[in-house]
């Protein structure tokens, strides 16, 4: 969570999955949000930033998300923290109707 002035600016919802790859955990970023008037003042680095130290704290070997294929400012901003596609992993999904 960040905070300016007291007020909630900005969380970062994560959980940790054991993992059977490397049998190392991984942290999975579940949702980032920045409110919008403090988006470009640095508060999603100090988030991730602050997951990458819990991550390593822990020993994970990765810290995982997902990106809208559309959401080209959220790509943009991964790239600027070094983040990547994963390039072995693909998403899958079950859908669930009624």
């Amino acid at each position: 969570m960040a905070e300016r002035e007291g007020v909630i600016v900005g969380i970062a919802v994560h959980y940790l999955i054991p993992w059977t790859y490397d049998l190392k955990p991984v942290v999975w970023l579940k949702e980032l949000y920045v409110t919008e008037a403090t988006r470009g003042m640095g508060v999603g680095h100090a988030l991730v930033e602050q997951l990458r130290q819990h991550a390593l704290s822990i020993g994970a070997s990765a810290i995982k998300w997902t990106v809208l294929k559309s959401n080209s400012p959220a790509k943009a901003f991964y790239r600027s923290l070094d983040g990547q596609p994963d390039d072995i992993w693909e998403p899958w999904q079950l859908k669930i109707d009624p």
